[in-house]
């Protein structure tokens, strides 16, 4: 009785060798590409972005942190113009923020952080705006960090940290 299941002959060698043949370029085409697909780790925690009109000015801020090392050169936004400034009251455009490896640096009002100017809509308590980190490796490579940054008075960690305030 012939089994159905079983390849006869030269077509159970042909199918043993065209698995062998995939799993070999698979592999190859993994290793390939790996150096491409490895990159820094970076790590955005807290993002928010102040309330404002159409048209107006706003602020984000957030927590970032690079493994490696690397720089903060900019930013983008669909929701309006994004620029990185610097600290003070009258804070003026920088070109780059370093982010020394493995230490959190802080996006606060008064401090670093992103500007938004000309939105294109209203911002309001519980949206999320779009923002795209743009981050510089050592190695002078460049890469985008997608961040929504929800819309608050104030940032997650003072609304915790107001919970935990006795009176």
């Amino acid at each position: 009785m012939y089994d159905i299941r079983q390849p006869v002959g030269q077509p159970r060698r042909f199918f043993r060798m065209l698995r062998a043949k995939n799993v070999a370029r698979l592999v190859g085409l993994t290793l390939t590409l790996l150096p491409a697909i490895a990159s820094a780790v970076f790590v955005v925690n807290y993002p928010w972005v102040r309330p404002a009109g159409k048209g107006a000015v706003t602020e984000v801020f957030m927590e970032v942190t690079s493994i490696e090392g690397a720089a903060l050169v900019g930013a983008r936004s669909d929701a309006g113009t994004a620029v990185l400034i610097g600290p003070g009251i009258k804070a003026k455009p920088v070109e780059r923020l370093n982010l020394p490896a493995g230490a959190p640096v802080i996006l606060a009002p008064g401090s670093y952080r992103v500007r938004l100017s000309a939105l294109q809509r209203k911002l309001k308590l519980g949206d999320f705006v779009p923002l795209a980190l743009i981050i510089e490796a050592p190695d002078g490579t460049r890469q985008e960090i997608r961040v929504n940054a929800e819309v608050r008075r104030r940032s997650t960690v003072d609304d915790h940290l107001q919970g935990h305030r006795h009176p």
